[in-house]
């Protein structure tokens, strides 16, 4: 299915738009607001872990050392380049069992030890899910086979979205508000990290601005009168790390 991106500019002033550098925008209000739609998906085809720290310690360490045999092994000579922390999750794998193995003989502050570890490895195993997911998204043709080849659970899309990117002038000068759709798995809603970048040079550099966890930021000390692209990504436990979405384009006031 063919993937469509509308991108609309409008101002909240009786309607009124004049077009001034590709984009509508009202020379009465300095309100300019920047949307960016997908009107038409395609099918995306990702993973997720299909369990977490509240899983039991048995099928947890269970999945994490499928995991970690399955991208050892890759028997389908998909996952290149290797997952930079194979070896560490390997690691934790063994001092996890050790720990688990500890607590049933009893003895001092050895639950905390041991979900201390359990942590660590989940840290692991969510980078783990991020890097199969960036593979996915290079590779759509492969994707299925890379996620369930190491154990992971297929999640598909394949649906209308709703407004996904705002940016919008704000109130005070140098200054641009930016809002996201906030991340949802069905009606659920995730928690997730919302990132931003900005460029001023049409896109060949990016720079960082403050993570959030809500879905929308203010960016301050904006250049008035450049042409300042935005863009944005979330990272969730569930799905990983999303792709960059298409940059938007605004001038500030």
């Amino acid at each position: 299915m063919k993937k469509i991106i509308y991108q609309f500019t409008y101002s909240r002033n009786e309607g009124k738009a004049f077009r001034r550098n590709g984009v509508l925008s009202d020379h009465n209000d300095n309100r300019i607001v920047v949307i960016l739609f997908a009107a038409i998906v395609p099918k995306s085809i990702r993973g997720r872990l299909g369990f977490n720290m509240d899983t039991s310690d048995g099928k947890f360490l269970t999945n994490s050392k499928a995991i970690f045999n399955a991208l050892t092994a890759d028997v389908n000579a998909l996952y290149s380049p290797a997952f930079a922390k194979l070896a560490l999750l390997g690691t934790l794998n063994d001092s996890f069992q050790k720990a688990i193995d500890a607590l049933k003989l009893g003895g001092k502050g050895l639950e905390a030890k041991k979900n201390a570890i359990k942590k660590k490895v989940y840290s692991v195993l969510v980078s783990a899910l991020g890097y199969i997911n960036e593979l996915c998204r290079d590779d759509q043709d492969n994707a299925s086979t890379m996620i369930t080849g190491c154990t992971m659970i297929l999640v598909k899309e394949s649906t209308t979205k709703k407004q996904d990117f705002a940016v919008t002038q704000g109130h005070a000068t140098e200054e641009i508000d930016l809002a996201s759709l906030a991340v949802k798995n069905g009606p659920k809603y995730l928690s997730a990290t919302y990132m931003w970048q900005v460029s001023i040079d049409g896109g060949k550099t990016w720079e960082d601005l403050e993570p959030t966890l809500i879905a929308k930021t203010t960016a301050t000390g904006m250049l008035v009168g450049v042409s300042t692209l935005f863009r944005k990504r979330t990272k969730t436990t569930e799905f990983g790390m999303s792709a960059w979405c298409t940059p938007i384009e605004i001038v500030p006031q």
